[in-house]
């Protein structure tokens, strides 16, 4: 994993400057692509930060480091990096009336908590339709969910959801690339964290999965 992480974060440095123009003004074939190649490598990305937190959390080697994280600026960069995965017609919205909202968390670890959800909830929604990024908090927590309009997972099914390698066998979902290892990394970062993460879907309809963690409180004086 690690092997991996060094060329992909070249790859990674020449896409930013692409889309900064570093190389001058590209091509209108170029500007439609380029989202795409930024979404894939985002998600490669992510990928190596399953199978790297997944043989921590083995060796009990895990480090998290709570701190004081803008979620919502969190949430918007995610739902950018991920923008070029959409299918035709799909919209990523980002629901926030809070404004600023900022909880006690590991700023890594909630970046690829929301990275899993947003990716599932596209991957898992072959159909289209809207997938919406939602913040809500109250005085001690914070909640940040990701609803999508895709297949749904039938009640049965809801305890597989967070076990390792945990991948529901269906025909509508074998085509569909994962490790298995996403939601169950989800959860235990969640936890570690102080937080947890529930599901709520209807098959054929969609699913709701909702993100809890503490709000940051100011110091006091």
């Amino acid at each position: 994993s690690h092997e991996l992480r060094a060329p992909l974060t070249i790859v990674r440095g020449y896409i930013s400057m692409f889309e900064e123009g570093v190389f001058g003004e590209l091509s209108k074939e170029a500007r439609r692509v380029l989202p795409t190649i930024s979404s894939r490598v985002a998600q490669m990305n992510l990928l190596i930060d399953q199978m790297l937190d997944a043989a921590r959390l083995e060796d009990s080697r895990m480090v998290v480091s709570a701190r004081d994280v803008r979620a919502d600026l969190v949430v918007q960069k995610v739902v950018s990096a991920f923008a070029g995965l959409r299918r035709a017609g799909q919209r990523l919205i980002v629901k926030n009336p809070m404004g600023e909202l900022t909880v006690l968390a590991d700023p890594e670890k909630l970046e690829t908590i929301i990275a899993n959800l947003v990716s599932n909830a596209i991957k898992y929604s072959p159909g289209g339709g809207d997938i919406r990024c939602v913040l809500a908090s109250d005085a001690e927590v914070a909640t940040i969910s990701v609803q999508d309009q895709g297949i749904g997972i039938a009640r049965a099914d809801l305890d597989k959801l967070f076990t390792r390698f945990g991948r529901l066998e269906r025909p509508e979902t074998a085509h569909i690339e994962g490790t298995g290892l996403g939601l169950f990394l989800c959860r235990e970062l969640a936890r570690l964290q102080d937080g947890d993460i529930s599901v709520e879907s209807t098959l054929g309809k969609g699913s709701t999965f909702s993100l809890r963690l503490p709000v940051a409180t100011a110091p006091a004086p």
